[in-house]
């Protein structure tokens, strides 16, 4: 009798599980709920032109942040709105060994690890081991633009919401400067 009760529990526990964890299925091109949004873009690495893991040496150093914008993109149309918080306040990047650390970072911990792809357009996206934006998922990062001395981060949270009939889309932007 023990061992059917035991049973019993061990079946309800996987099945609610199961089913706690199930994902809404994917709105592709055509269906209803699709929203196709020109800007911004985000880097797949499907691009047959990619060139992963690319190396730049002007990444290696200790990058200060200078502005912190969030951005939500309301039916592709981008709102700016200045946040009351910065996710972090450094990042110490060392391509050669491929890690980064987010000073002042409330929401990542310790050297995260990281690969850099360049697109056969000359795009730039950083792909994070831990997210420090808050997304609903970590997908990579534009690099924006990436001088000796500044570079611009834009990451884009690729979960859509619907609200009031617009399709809106978060993402944030970092502008830092190399100390």
């Amino acid at each position: 009798m023990r061992k059917y009760l035991l049973q019993l529990i061990c079946l309800a526990i996987i099945s609610t599980t199961i089913y706690s964890c199930k994902l809404d299925p994917a709105i592709l091109p055509g269906q209803s709920g699709y929203v196709y949004t020109t800007p911004p873009t985000t880097g797949t690495g499907t691009d047959p032109g990619t060139i992963s893991p690319y190396d730049d040496a002007a990444l290696t150093g200790t990058w200060k942040v200078i502005t912190t914008t969030d951005i939500d993109y309301v039916d592709g149309v981008a709102q700016i709105i200045e946040p009351p918080i910065t996710l972090f306040t450094d990042a110490q990047l060392d391509d050669a060994a491929k890690t980064a650390v987010f000073l002042g970072s409330f929401v990542v911990d310790g050297t995260q690890t990281y690969v850099v792809s360049k697109t056969s357009t000359g795009a730039l996206y950083i792909q994070l081991s831990a997210d420090p934006f808050e997304r609903s998922s970590n997908g990579p990062v534009q690099i924006q633009t990436l001088t000796a001395t500044t570079m611009t981060w834009l990451a884009l949270d690729p979960l859509i919401i619907t609200t009031q009939g617009h399709k809106h889309q978060k993402a944030w932007q970092i502008t830092f400067t190399k100390e």
